[in-house]
């Protein structure tokens, strides 16, 4: 069983890929940015078609901290990838997957800080990658669907 969290993985995910640069928060629009959502996906006026959403979904097997000797979170979550077309979401899907197997702030040691808020957060890593899933055209036929599975591994600090 995962710790608990003030907020969930999917916020702290969230968070996480807004810090690194592979999203931006929908409050602050910027060009050629993927808006990222948690738990929804909006759709509508001023929506672009490009959009990131998380969702928390079950993890695995929980660590324990070296540091404490406690039980660390490895909570899973999900990334939904909703783009114009079949090859931008392959692209963005590729770009995910790369970034959280590889990115240097995340298979760093002492964890890297994610601050929610006034909650703070150290991620030591994502591990369980799953390959991009295609889940096809969305309903409508419109635009093109991705999936990228994986598990986060965090402790909250305060």
């Amino acid at each position: 069983m995962a710790n608990s969290l003030l907020h969930s993985t999917a916020e702290v995910v969230r968070q996480l890929l807004v810090d690194l640069g592979y999203a931006a928060a929908p409050a602050v629009p910027q060009v050629n940015a993927w808006p990222i959502y948690v738990g929804s996906e909006p759709d509508g006026a001023g929506v672009p078609d490009n959009v990131l959403s998380v969702y928390d979904t079950q993890g695995g097997p929980a660590p324990r901290f070296a540091q404490t000797g406690e039980l660390g979170g490895n909570d899973g979550f999900l990334v939904r990838i909703r783009a114009s077309d079949y090859q931008t979401g392959w692209r963005k899907g590729d770009e995910l997957q790369t970034a959280l197997a590889e990115h240097p702030d995340l298979v760093r040691t002492e964890g890297r800080g994610v601050v929610i808020a006034s909650s703070s957060y150290a991620v030591y890593g994502i591990v369980n990658i799953g390959a991009i899933l295609r889940l096809g055209l969305e309903r409508g036929g419109r635009r093109w669907l991705f999936t990228v599975n994986a598990e986060l591994v965090v402790e909250q600090l305060s």
